[in-house]
């Protein structure tokens, strides 16, 4: 997850254990959830896409940590 003047504006996809489509698939629905809610927590995985998911919500929560602070 990539961050640009304060938002989420791509991703960059160093490997994923599902194919591109998959991996499209999971961070649209990841993406709408997390601007949603304005956090990584209780984010739910998109169906048929599981290993994707879990890593862009890591990726998201790693994100929002470093632009904590934390």
């Amino acid at each position: 997850v990539v961050r640009g003047l304060g938002d989420v504006y791509k991703r960059q996809t160093y490997f994923s254990y599902d194919d591109e489509e998959y991996a499209d698939t999971a961070w649209e629905g990841i993406l709408g959830q997390v601007m949603g809610k304005q956090s990584a927590d209780s984010v739910d995985t998109v169906s048929g896409c599981t290993y994707s998911s879990q890593g862009f919500i890591q990726a998201f929560r790693n994100a929002l940590n470093q632009a904590k602070g934390a």
